[in-house]
């Protein structure tokens, strides 16, 4: 199953939107989106509750009884404890979709998920994914893959499901500066299973280019230090226009930040410098590596 496509979730999102906005018939629609995903996917009759008790609310509002009280059936059927899991991973969904002043309540969603069903995929893959974006926020200190709570969790998602492309493109962005080689796997493996999903080519896209980008800084570095600086300013220029492109892709990415930083100084562009460091350290100004590097 790919976690890309949580796609359920989305609509249950813009069906609610919708009906507070008094589109009701165009929630409806989603909601039929949402529950065609869910067949699509072959989910297990729990994870329909939200969808089935979404599509009772809407249809008691159009004043359909009828509808209303097949959907109230449905989920009056389903098990109460198998409810409360999914009840909880889709609200660990819905919060880790609305931005980073909510990822703690996402954290503490998919934590009940998982005590209710321990084993289930997907809350393993949002709980992954939601300690990744955790640990990204923090700027101030640098967390090795063997002490990162979000590697391991993700590892444990791809033990559960190998086919989770989003789990091996964020795994591979945590461990690319440890480990190049299962970096490199990975993200080949992302690619072969989901070549045309927008999100996952966008981590591709920033990996790829961060990663061309610190080759050319180590050869330039190379020439440098053998004292063929003239060959090696064409190698400065291809690592600045990677490591900008990285940038571009993801402005919070700090490493990318101080690699083009330095690339910028050996390029003697100073200005450029003094501006990347201090847009960096706007984000994160209690970041000692930045400031060590920004007073170097």
């Amino acid at each position: 199953m790919e976690s890309w496509s949580i796609p359920d979730t989305y609509f249950s999102i813009l069906a609610f939107v919708l009906h507070l906005e008094g589109e009701t018939e165009m929630a409806l629609e989603y909601l039929c989106k949402a529950e065609e995903a869910l067949k699509e996917d072959k989910r297990d009759e729990t994870d329909f509750i939200v969808t089935y008790s979404s599509f009772a609310w809407i249809h008691h509002h159009l004043k359909n009884q009828k509808d209303m009280e097949r959907y109230r059936d449905k989920v009056r059927s389903i098990s109460r404890e198998g409810a409360a899991a999914t009840v909880h991973g889709e609200k660990g969904w819905s919060f880790l979709k609305l931005g980073s002043m909510f990822f703690e309540r996402a954290k503490e969603s998919f934590e009940k998920a998982l005590e209710l069903n321990p084993e289930n995929p997907t809350y393993n893959m949002g709980y992954g994914v939601v300690l990744y974006r955790i640990e990204d926020l923090d700027k101030k200190h640098e967390i090795k893959p063997e002490y990162s709570a979000a590697v391991k969790q993700l590892r444990k998602t791809l033990s559960l499901d190998s086919g989770y492309s989003e789990a091996m493109t964020l795994l591979a962005l945590k461990v690319q500066k440890y480990d190049e080689r299962e970096a490199d796997e990975l993200i080949v493996k992302a690619l072969v299973l989901s070549p045309d999903v927008p999100h996952i080519i966008a981590y591709v896209d920033t990996y790829l280019r961060f990663i061309k980008g610190l080759c050319y800084k180590k050869k330039y570095t190379q020439l440098i230090k053998s004292g063929r600086r003239d060959e090696a300013a064409a190698d400065v220029k291809e690592c600045i226009r990677f490591l900008s492109e990285a940038v571009r892709l993801d402005p919070s990415n700090t490493n990318a930040m101080m690699n083009l930083a330095e690339a910028y100084a050996e390029d003697h562009q100073l200005q450029k410098v003094i501006d990347i460091f201090k847009k960096a350290l706007a984000q994160n100004p209690n970041s000692d590596i930045l400031n060590l590097k920004a007073g170097l």
